[in-house]
């Protein structure tokens, strides 16, 4: 059986033809891509700041014209390419070659899209699963996110680890695919009056790559990757114009198989600017504060929301200690000033509750170093937070939102 996401996958449609390579040995015809309660108002008398430059409009789909074949020499191999396929190393080069500058980059990691239009000094985000805003600017982060007809927000002093430049560009999802599947050189094409190298991927080179990946999270493991499809275009220079491809891999020991789509596309190159949005200070404001302590000698996690927002929906509490991780569901509103506990039951499930469990509901404590995650619907507002400790505004951490 074969379990499919369906996704909207990057763009990869080509019409040009595609030309002779440099050094590459002849002309390749390019085949056919493959396809209590308070809720926080948004001053409106926050404004960009006279040195913002102005939101650029979007400017038209860019299209392919065919070209006469290069002389030789005109266009020589990116980095992380060679006649032999691409390399891991072609993640590393784009990485290097977008380090500082202006760019608008789209992600696609299975159901988990980002958008980000990017600048030397901040980056204004867009995040596809949830609908949320984020926002990057002197080592600050902020975001705003739709949950139930409400906005809740977050903010930190520190940039959480996946939206740091550096994991934004799509580094290390070009350098998984790149090693991991089995790509070969399909010539050159021009599009627009730039010249890209193109590459086509319909195999599998090392299994072993997506395992020990950010990209493994998206499958059910134990896994085997058992095909990828891709299709790739690279600027001289090594920035990855397009990079998207189809990863199946089968279950171990089952013939069930999933397949996930990925891709990364970098536009605007030296040609985006980004402006400071209206709502940091409201962000910034309220933000979740959250304490947590243990109850009955360790035998139960009392988490309390000290100020924020209310938080109305599905809240999902899991906390870990040496025996595992345990995960709970609390439906309705945890208010500021509310309390939820969460205790360990019988079968390795958990509880989460308004109300402290009885001694007779407790199947284990809870061992020294437990953490804990919290979620409101698929946004993050707490991720490996050790119990015992406060999550003050300048210490919260939001992570783990894309591979």
């Amino acid at each position: 059986m074969n379990r499919r996401r369906a996704l909207a996958v990057l763009g990869t449609g080509l019409s040009g033809g595609c030309l002779q390579l440099a050094g590459g040995g002849g002309t390749e015809t390019a085949s056919p891509a493959r396809t209590r309660a308070r809720t926080a108002t948004e001053s409106p008398t926050e404004t960009a700041s006279p040195t913002d430059s102005p939101t650029p409009t979007d400017s038209p789909t860019p299209t392919e014209s065919p070209t006469a074949t290069p002389a030789p020499g005109e266009f020589q191999y990116p980095p992380g390419t060679s006649s032999d396929g691409l390399t891991g190393a072609l993640g590393r080069a784009h990485e290097s070659r977008l380090a500082f500058e202006s760019f608008e980059v789209e992600r696609q990691n299975s159901y988990r899209g980002l958008t980000a239009r990017v600048t030397p000094d901040r980056m204004a985000l867009r995040i596809d699963e949830y609908g949320g805003d984020g926002f990057v600017a002197d080592g600050q982060f902020y975001l705003r996110a739709p949950v139930g007809g409400r906005r809740v927000y977050d903010y930190r002093e520190t940039v959480p680890r996946n939206f740091r430049r550096e994991r934004v560009v799509g580094a290390d999802t070009v350098s998984t695919l790149a090693s991991g599947g089995e790509w070969t050189i399909d010539g050159v094409v021009r599009r627009d009056g730039s010249q890209y190298l193109r590459a086509v991927a319909d195999g599998v080179a090392d299994p072993s790559v997506f395992r020990d990946s950010p990209l493994s999270r998206y499958y059910l493991k134990p896994f085997e990757v058992t095909q990828v499809l891709g299709d790739c275009l690279i600027a001289e220079s090594g920035i990855v114009r397009r990079m998207s491809a189809s990863v199946t891999a089968e279950e171990d020991d089952s013939d069930e198989t999933e397949t996930e789509e990925f891709g990364v596309e970098t536009t605007g190159v030296g040609e985006t600017s980004v402006a400071r949005p209206g709502w940091l200070s409201t962000a910034k404001a309220n933000a979740p504060v959250l304490t947590s302590a243990f109850t009955d000698g360790s035998r139960a996690v009392a988490i309390t929301l000290e100020d924020g927002v209310d938080l109305v929906g599905d809240v999902d509490i899991g906390a870990y200690d040496d025996s595992g991780y345990y995960d709970g569901e609390f439906d309705g509103t945890f208010a500021v000033g509310d309390t939820l506990y969460l205790w360990k039951r019988t079968g390795g499930e958990a509880r989460v509750a308004r109300d402290p469990p009885s001694a007779g509901d407790i199947a284990d404590g809870w061992g020294p170093g437990t953490a804990f995650n919290l979620r409101i619907e698929r946004i993050s507002l707490a991720s490996g937070q050790e119990v015992g400790s406060s999550r003050t505004r300048a210490r919260s951490w939001l992570a783990r939102l894309l591979g």
